[in-house]
């Protein structure tokens, strides 16, 4: 069989914030391939589409978005008021130059745009169901930062959108650590569900490296809590631009013989 090798190299509150851009450089981060178990995913999936970035803020701005969700009554937020503005501003930085690009098919190049990103504060009961996000007016990117407690996000192949009915045996999964960044872009944002697994779920990397002494594999058991995460979208362009999966070389080496 072949296999991709891994490359080192019911209850939430949603706040919106409106949207702006600003850019630094954090874009040399690379994603962490033990954050991805993709063992049970179908033939043909693209492992670059659904990555997860390992420790993408400090505990410190960490605190600053939790804290500024606390401490705020109100539901409508002025990002140029949010005291973690900075923090949200960097990560676009860092979406937008590793998997936006700002030529269209044709060449044309386009101000890439974002929707208001918002906070979902997820109780511990809480429940975030299989859900494919709007194309309606959100592009070729979905993104979140989790905060406070762990979680495992799964990728279904979307009935909806498959020409034969997609297989209930298949998926691949995201475990979510606080302070990480997942990343949904190509067949992960369109042809795949997401949702989190509930509390007590486990999580085993299919990563080189993963399996203790004796070759078996280490589990994760995820006991998840409280969970803030804070959502990123690229707004819809007339110019279609498509979400660049991240390099191969990036995420891993040529397929290898099992």
């Amino acid at each position: 069989m072949h296999k991709p090798q891994i490359h080192f190299h019911n209850h939430r509150r949603c706040l919106s914030l409106a949207s702006n851009q600003s850019v630094t450089n954090d874009w040399l981060l690379e994603p962490d391939p033990f954050l991805v178990d993709h063992r049970h995913a179908p033939p043909g999936f693209n492992v670059c589409s659904g990555v997860v970035y390992r420790d993408i803020i400090s505990v410190e701005e960490s605190k600053v978005l939790t804290d500024a969700i606390d401490y705020k009554e109100i539901e409508i937020l002025d990002e140029e008021d949010f005291p973690g503005k900075d923090v949200l501003r960097r990560i676009r930085n860092h979406l937008q130059r590793r998997h936006l690009s700002n030529d269209d098919e044709n060449g044309c190049c386009d101000a890439i745009k974002w929707l208001p990103c918002h906070a979902i504060d997820l109780k511990k009961d809480g429940q975030l169901q299989a859900h494919v996000d709007s194309v309606r007016f959100s592009g070729d990117l979905v993104a979140g930062l989790s905060l406070i407690s762990p979680s495992i996000m799964r990728l279904r192949p979307d009935n909806s959108t498959a020409t034969t009915s997609a297989a209930t045996n298949v998926w691949v999964d995201l475990y979510l650590p606080p302070l990480s960044l997942y990343v949904l872009t190509g067949p992960s944002r369109y042809h795949y569900t997401h949702e989190l697994l509930a509390c007590g779920s486990s999580f085993c990397t299919s990563a080189v490296g993963s399996c203790d002494s004796e070759g078996e594999r280490r589990p994760i058991q995820v006991h998840r809590d409280r969970r803030l995460s804070f959502i990123f979208r690229d707004a819809k362009r007339e110019n279609k631009v498509r979400a660049r999966c991240l390099p191969r070389v990036v995420c891993f080496n040529e397929m290898a013989e099992d």
